[in-house]
């Protein structure tokens, strides 16, 4: 069908045959929901296995919270794990709006020689209308690009929505969560949190997020709206014992209702930035 089909209520029929056809070797990924429910309830009861670092910074490099040189750091970490153990899988996933940065492409296609798995998830548009070299080679290289558009039908929304996750999935154990796109040479004066995690579970509950964009299933678990760990977005997957969906601004209420003198909450539920509150 060619695009002014679409600009007409009629139906639209059409004959479906081999012609053209190719093999569809596409495969989904579900992650395992038991898993999930056992990494939220240890994370839950061990808050540290995190491992948690801040980054909080303007558009410095040389900055120490400036996520780049953790960034390649990583990177660098799943190559020679690649190299070290190459009978086995690793992976490098990137989920974020913007990646238009020629450091991290160049060093991602180098990753992608050597062995690695490099799966990336950006914005349609950004992919589709971006005059940039950056894209086309990662297009070329036959590295798995995807672009993903959002398209929420309601009264209420004025603009089309960006596709706004912002993490990548180092192997199965480190994982950046931020405000930022991926490009540094373009900050300016925004100042852009961030945070980087330590974690197997939180690797896996990322991943559950990063599939179900991919084509699979978003699992989704159980979480007890006590706990000191609900803020992670899960589309709205969560749910209580009673089987209701435990949506993230119930966490955030639960949270303010709890607090006695005043708390501080990181939000990172779509990548966004550190929002500091304090309630007398």
């Amino acid at each position: 069908m060619d695009g002014y089909h679409f600009d007409h209520d009629q139906f639209q029929r059409r004959e479906i045959n081999a012609e053209f056809a190719t093999p569809n070797t596409w495969q989904t990924v579900e992650a395992d929901a038991g898993m999930l429910q056992r990494d939220v309830d240890y994370i839950n009861g061990h808050f540290d296995s995190l491992h948690l670092t801040p980054k909080f910074t303007k558009g410095v490099p040389y900055h120490p919270y400036h996520p780049k040189q953790y960034i390649h750091d990583q990177i660098d970490a799943v190559i020679a794990s690649r190299q070290a153990r190459p009978e086995r899988l690793h992976t490098i996933k990137v989920c974020v709006d913007c990646i238009d940065d020629t450091d991290f492409v160049n060093h991602l296609l180098h990753a992608a020689g050597n062995g690695v798995w490099v799966q990336i998830q950006v914005d349609w548009r950004k992919m589709t209308l971006t005059n940039s070299p950056n894209y086309v080679r990662l297009k070329r290289s036959g590295v798995e690009l995807l672009g993903v558009f959002c398209n929420p039908k309601h009264h209420k929304i004025e603009v089309a929505p960006d596709m706004h996750n912002k993490f990548i999935i180092f192997g199965d154990r480190h994982a950046i969560l931020g405000s930022f796109n991926i490009t540094f040479d373009r900050w300016g004066s925004n100042w852009e949190s961030g945070m980087t995690f330590q974690s197997k579970g939180f690797c896996r509950l990322l991943d559950n997020i990063f599939q179900s964009i991919r084509g699979g299933v978003i699992q989704k678990y159980w979480v007890d709206p006590l706990s000191h760990f609900n803020l992670l977005y899960t589309y709205g997957r969560q749910a209580l014992s009673n089987g209701k969906y435990y949506r993230p601004h119930q966490a955030i209420l639960a949270e303010v209702q709890r607090a006695q003198r005043s708390i501080k909450m990181s939000l990172f539920l779509i990548g966004e930035m550190t929002v500091n509150t304090k309630i007398a």
